[in-house]
């Protein structure tokens, strides 16, 4: 099997910004009905407060923007990065339409993030880490920006878990296999990086949150 790379990256999520409802579909099939929920619970581990300054890794069309201006308000900032174009223009005109002015949004590859050391006061990342090809190098940058004693937190999917497998071989396939990193522990190269790690998992294992906290 090929490596998984940026190509793919392109060619999968390109697809998926120029045909949205598609992708709506595949996130409420991945997410079990629960997409919102997942969400919500997700970016309130993050423990933001109003003014804050968030990243959201690998946005793609920005589902994550209303949760997250709720907690930040019009005084705190957002900074969406993703690798595809389509999906960003996408997540523009959902900004504007949701009447967010405080969102800013970059077209970057995440393993080569840039941003000033103790930048953010938290990261969030939906289904974007298990899809970025160097995602430990996209972790460590990332977190190199976050503020010492802030939060990251990853909603993400991975294959079932013990007495679930036997279910595995539907989760490829509804989950389109160029689209992510099958084999992707980022649970654990997380505790590598950060403090008191949890994770919480759902649907059998399928769908995990895990969170951790940025030490000196």
């Amino acid at each position: 099997m090929e490596a998984y790379s940026l190509k793919d990256v392109k060619r999968v999520y390109s697809y998926y910004g120029k045909s949205p409802f598609i992708y709506n579909i595949s996130s409420y099939i991945i997410f079990f009905g629960k997409e919102d929920f997942l969400r919500k619970r997700a970016i309130d581990k993050l423990d933001l407060k109003g003014g804050d300054r968030v990243l959201d890794l690998a946005c793609g069309m920005g589902n994550n923007f209303y949760y997250l201006n709720n907690k930040v308000g019009c005084n705190g900032h957002i900074i969406g990065i993703d690798y595809t174009e389509e999906m960003l223009k996408v997540a523009r005109k959902k900004a504007k339409l949701k009447g967010l002015g405080n969102i800013r949004l970059i077209k970057k590859d995440a393993a080569k993030l840039n941003f000033p050391k103790n930048y953010f006061d938290g990261i969030i990342s939906t289904i974007g880490v298990s899809s970025i090809p160097k995602y430990k190098e996209a972790l460590k940058k990332s977190i190199n920006s976050l503020k010492i004693g802030k939060k990251i937190v990853i909603l993400d999917g991975k294959l079932f878990d013990n007495k679930y497998k036997i279910l595995n071989p539907i989760i490829k396939c509804l989950r389109w296999s160029k689209s992510w990193m099958v084999n992707a522990d980022i649970e654990k190269y997380a505790k590598e990086l950060l403090n008191d790690v949890k994770t919480e998992k759902f649907f059998g294992g399928s769908i995990y949150i895990t969170s951790g906290t940025k030490i000196e």
